[in-house]
């Protein structure tokens, strides 16, 4: 009877359902290619993210815009649970507030330090705006400075003249202007084909990502100017993070500043990289730009910092001063 009753107890052990924890998946729209330093942290993200989670929480990158979101619709399809994560420049969405052109502000800062440094002052503003549009900021790391990639080598501030260039924002734009250029916003999806029509011809972004869409079909000029770092932001749904346990909402948070702190500090080597790349492809690279050429840039820039101050109150303020003073504490 023994040996019956132990046989059939272990066989309806055997007979129960095993437990598998239950899996969250995550879908992540990137307008940007996979290769590009932005979506290469996006996969980072990921990858950490499944490890951390014991692969509770898995998300899967859709890279150049495959689930139909450009940068500037991601604040509201994420908001809305269109799609549970996105990651897009932020340049895109100053029209919902202007705290997301701080970032493009130019020759604000000089080097990847001080561009680090301004994120974490402005981060809780940054926060701040995006949970009123239902979602957290789990990171953000910038592109790599902006230049101009152009079918005519940069030479002088006369080259700017009647130069057909893709700009990012509205300051961008008002820069070139005064520089008699003759300056678009367009939709990263939208700069190759102007690029293969004449459309435009010259772009201004950076090496890293006029690389990943291998510009060098269309343009053979590289000019450094150290524009901007403009940043890019990865968000998630509120209410589809909400709904995580507290343990894999650590896992999360913790794959998110792992990764973050992974694309800061690869930040200066990716732009060698991207130089070497570029010259092996037959695009001469200009590390910078002639001192005549930059002052004139400077002095057409000068009113974007104050513009905005205009634009956003109180609170560019308290973010401009801590900045700048930030070396006197």
């Amino acid at each position: 009877m023994m040996r019956l009753f132990t046989f059939a107890t272990v066989s309806v052990l055997l007979a129960l359902p095993v437990q598998v924890p239950a899996q969250t998946k995550w879908d992540l729209t990137n307008e940007y290619g996979f290769n590009s330093f932005i979506g290469v942290g996006n996969q980072e993200f990921a990858d950490l993210l499944k490890e951390k989670s014991g692969g509770e929480v898995l998300v899967t990158p859709h890279f150049g815009g495959a689930l139909g979101f450009k940068s500037k619709d991601v604040l509201d399809a994420v908001g809305r649970g269109a799609v549970p994560m996105g990651d897009a420049a932020v340049g895109f969405w100053i029209g919902i507030d202007p705290i997301f052109q701080l970032s493009l502000l130019p020759f604000l800062v000089k080097d990847t330090q001080e561009a680090f440094a301004l994120y974490q002052i402005a981060k809780p503003y940054y926060s701040k705006v995006l949970l009123k549009n239902n979602q957290y900021l789990l990171y953000s790391v910038p592109w790599p400075p902006n230049g101009i990639w152009s079918k005519k080598p940069i030479e002088s501030s006369s080259s700017f003249n009647g130069l057909k260039i893709r700009t990012l924002d509205p300051a961008s734009t008002n820069v070139f202007k005064s520089l008699k250029a003759i300056p678009q916003q367009l939709a990263w999806a939208d700069v190759i084909p102007m690029l293969a029509t004449g459309g435009i011809e010259a772009v201004l972004t950076s090496a890293d990502g006029g690389s990943s869409a291998k510009f060098w079909d269309h343009v053979q000029n590289f000019s450094a100017i150290n524009f901007a770092w403009a940043l890019s932001m990865l968000t998630v749904n509120k209410d589809a993070f909400d709904k995580l346990s507290e343990k894999n909402k650590k896992a999360v948070r913790d794959a998110a500043a792992e990764a973050e702190a992974r694309r800061w500090a690869a930040l200066d080597e990716n732009v060698q990289s991207r130089y070497a790349e570029m010259r092996a492809k037959n695009v001469k690279v200009v590390p910078a730009i002639s001192a005549e050429t930059r002052a004139s840039m400077v002095k057409a820039s000068e009113p974007a910092v104050n513009d905005w101050l205009a634009k956003i109150g109180p609170d560019g303020k308290t973010i401009i001063d801590s900045f700048r003073n930030r070396s006197k504490k």
